[in-house]
């Protein structure tokens, strides 16, 4: 976005961005002094605390030598990271837990502890060090008065001041930070309409029709909106049009291009030996033959698969919903497929068990999206295990083929139902796929008002799964999603 000088969203974004800026500051340095204070205060009274609890432990050891109590004071010194001296009546250190023996007392903090008051100062020692200083009275062994002195360095109170600062400044910035950005978003939003509507207007005339959005419904600029996104609408509507038929032209030459260089490539091989004589041995003959069968038949499968979808597409497909019993039209589909499923070594099993209810759809259209999952099974499993199943949910029927077979890879998994997608293309021109049978089984399911989906990992096998409402009025989602469109749809 271009901001001209002067402009009014340049004024309206710096001037809250000054205002904002302003307040922060006098908010953080109100809130220094607070937390100084704060943390001041409280160490102030925590020293005070300990002073007396230390005083008292002295009073209760008359008795003993204070040679004897040394060991606790030091570790309590220690501890809470205090130095503690004591004093004698005549201003004299008779201990001192830092061996330091520098009495930076005033006189008249001495004197007011002597006299029974404790007084709280700051002291500095030989090397101009602060401390906070906490001088009390205090009963020396033996009877004699004497001065507690407990000093804690403001080194450490005040790196926790600078510490609390520092964190206050940070969340302060990121606060500014996050009030500008909303600001910005909403002085902007106050602009965009304009800008859209003159960026709209320019790419208009470029062949680029693109929708302006205007929010506010009460805001001068949205009838203009309105009118402006008619008129553009009515305009790409044309031009989308040509271009969608343009790409399902070349998409759909270049995938059918494809799909017959292999076979006409075979087929013009082998007739051409034959019609040479190059082939003189009936055995070699009978398999020449045999395969420009197989060729051939690849050949009709994918001319009526073709036709089959395009009718799907088109909306021209007849559709005879029939009450039926949904396992027993997988049992006979089960049964149909099973020679082919040995072929490959692999078990073919069915899993249903119990009563069902009957389902009203097109029976034979039923049969062909169980019979294509479980072709496709069988493509890509060897040796293995495939395995239908079916279940209820609700008022829904949901029919799974699971197989332990090659897997898809997770990036391939959004394009398996699209026309001509393979994933193993080597494979699937060794059996004589199409490429069009799960695209052909997503479309007879959606027009079905039913959902399909799949679930795969590679090396471990794949399951596929639909959806069906058991009354057709009942549908799932809309009809004629379309799937992503890759390069070249059987697992």
């Amino acid at each position: 976005m271009k901001v001209k000088k002067g402009s009014f969203f340049r004024q309206l974004f710096m001037g809250f961005v000054v205002i904002m800026i302003a307040t922060n500051l006098v908010i953080y340095f109100y809130m220094i002094a607070i937390i100084e204070s704060y943390v001041y205060t409280m160490e102030s009274r925590t020293i005070q605390q300990e002073s007396l609890a230390i005083g008292t432990y002295i009073d209760n050891i008359q008795n003993k030598p204070l040679a004897d109590e040394e060991i606790y004071i030091q570790t309590l010194s220690s501890t809470l990271n205090y130095h503690i001296w004591l004093l004698n009546d005549a201003g004299a250190i008779i201990y001192d837990t830092s061996n330091m023996n520098d009495n930076n007392l005033s006189p008249d903090s001495f004197r007011q502890a002597m006299e029974g008051t404790g007084n709280l100062t700051i002291t500095r020692n030989a090397n101009r060090e602060s401390f906070l200083t906490y001088a009390s009275p205090v009963r020396l062994p033996g009877g004699a008065a004497g001065v507690l002195v407990v000093t804690s360095p403001i080194s450490g109170i005040n790196t926790a001041v600078r510490d609390m600062e520092r964190t206050l400044f940070l969340r302060g910035a990121l606060i500014v930070i996050a009030f500008i950005l909303i600001r910005f978003y909403f002085a902007r939003k106050l602009t965009k309409p304009i800008d859209e509507l003159i960026n709209a207007t320019e790419e208009v005339g470029k062949g680029h029709y693109e929708r302006i959005a205007v929010a506010d419904k009460n805001n001068e600029l949205y009838d203009l909106s309105v009118s402006f996104n008619e008129m553009t609408e009515r305009l790409s509507q044309l031009d989308e049009e040509q271009k969608k038929l343009d790409t399902l032209k070349r998409d759909f030459l270049s995938n059918l291009s494809h799909e017959l260089q292999t076979p006409l490539t075979t087929l013009e091989a082998f007739l051409e030996a034959l019609k040479d004589g190059m082939v003189v041995n009936e055995e070699k003959k009978h398999q020449y033959v045999v395969a420009l069968y197989e060729e051939t038949m690849h050949l009709k499968r994918l001319a009526s698969d073709l036709l089959q979808l395009a009718r799907i597409e088109s909306g021209h497909t007849v559709v005879e919903n029939v009450s039926f019993d949904p396992i027993e039209a997988i049992r006979s589909v089960v049964h149909s497929r099973l020679e082919a499923a040995g072929k490959n070594g692999n078990s073919l099993l069915l899993s249903a068990v119990g009563d069902y209810p009957h389902i009203w759809c097109d029976r034979a259209h039923f049969r062909q999206i169980v019979a294509n999952l479980i072709n496709n099974a069988i493509q890509f499993t060897a040796d293995g295990t495939i395995t239908v199943a079916a279940r209820l949910e609700e008022q829904f029927l949901l029919v799974s083929v699971t197989d332990n077979g090659i897997g898809i890879d997770p990036h391939e998994m959004p394009f398996i139902w699209n026309r001509f997608f393979k994933v193993d293309k080597a494979r699937s021109r060794h059996h004589q796929e199409s490429g069009l049978g799960l695209s052909i089984v997503k479309h007879l399911v959606e027009l079905h008002h039913g959902l399909v989906g799949a679930e795969s990992r590679p090396g471990e096998g794949s399951r596929f799964y639909f959806l069906l409402p058991l009354m057709c009025e009942i549908p799932l989602r809309p009809v004629g999603v379309d799937s992503p469109k890759p390069d070249q749809s059987d697992e």
